[in-house]
């Protein structure tokens, strides 16, 4: 119910109650025409006055119906201003949803191609891992070979070595037989000397005894050296318990130490076999 209809009903509800005296008086009392001429005329003026009072009554809520349009106009027009300043608030706030929504598109596009790449990466380091391991045993492999080849590298560095100090040896008693079988051939024409070739062998009295320490090959070394009077070509016989096991004959001669060549080999040298000089 709107404040206009509202003023209208007490004004009517106000004209019944000052109306309604009258003809309640006039109903219960008899007929006195002059009590009811004044009567009356009093009622007009009753009447008259609650016009006045309604008239009055009425322009007060006209008042305040006007003040209250006015107000309502002017809440009207305020809220007007804030729905528009709202509805700019929405298209904002409608902007940036839009421009969010935007970015979390962006952002999921970004996210997909993330895990594509990452799935790629991840399948990458598997086969990296794959061909690592593949790699190792390579490598593992490689170094096998490698420590084959260097074995083998040490074993003929070896083996060179020891023909190299056999081929000296030889060399040596090369030169040495050539020069005994000059010196025969001159015996043998200054007297008729006969003709044979004498092994090397130490002076009467010079005793040493020795433990093989290494063998190598055609090569064995002994614990004892310039020291203890082994001299180069000097030959040690060379034993086991009561069995004869070969001779050696010293091709390198150091201070506590000193190597030969192995000859009349009957059985394979040991270390911890026994060499003499002389069995007596």
């Amino acid at each position: 119910m709107s404040t206009l209809t509202k003023i209208c009903v007490v004004v009517l509800v106000v004209l019944v109650l000052f109306a309604a005296g009258p003809f309640i008086q006039l109903a219960v009392t008899g007929p006195n025409w002059k009590q009811a001429y004044q009567e009356q005329k009093r009622q007009a003026e009753v009447a008259e006055a609650s016009d006045r009072n309604a008239k009055m009554i009425g322009l007060v809520y006209k008042d305040l119906y006007e003040k209250s349009q006015s107000d309502a106009v002017a809440a009207a027009s305020q809220l007007l201003g804030t729905i528009g300043s709202k509805d700019v608030e929405i298209a904002r706030l409608t902007g940036q949803l839009a421009d969010r929504a935007g970015k979390v598109e962006r952002l999921i596009t970004l996210k997909e191609a993330f895990e594509a790449d990452l799935k790629a990466q991840i399948a990458l380091n598997k086969d990296l891992l794959t061909q690592l391991e593949t790699k190792r045993v390579e490598n593992g492999t490689l170094r096998g070979h490698l420590r084959e080849a260097q074995h083998t590298i040490k074993e003929e560095q070896t083996n060179r070595e020891i023909l190299e100090r056999r081929a000296k040896v030889l060399q040596e008693q090369l030169v040495q037989r050539k020069e005994e079988i000059a010196d025969l051939r001159d015996q043998l024409a200054a007297g008729g000397v006969k003709v044979g070739i004498a092994r090397p062998v130490v002076a009467a009295g010079a005793k040493i005894d020795a433990t093989i320490t290494a063998v190598r090959g055609d090569l064995a070394s002994l614990g004892v050296g310039s020291a203890s009077g082994v001299k180069k070509d000097m030959e040690f016989i060379i034993y086991r318990g009561e069995n004869f096991v070969a001779h050696l004959r010293i091709a390198d001669v150091g201070v506590a130490s000193s190597t030969g060549i192995i000859l009349d080999r009957k059985r394979e040298p040991k270390v911890g076999d026994k060499a003499t000089t002389n069995l007596e």
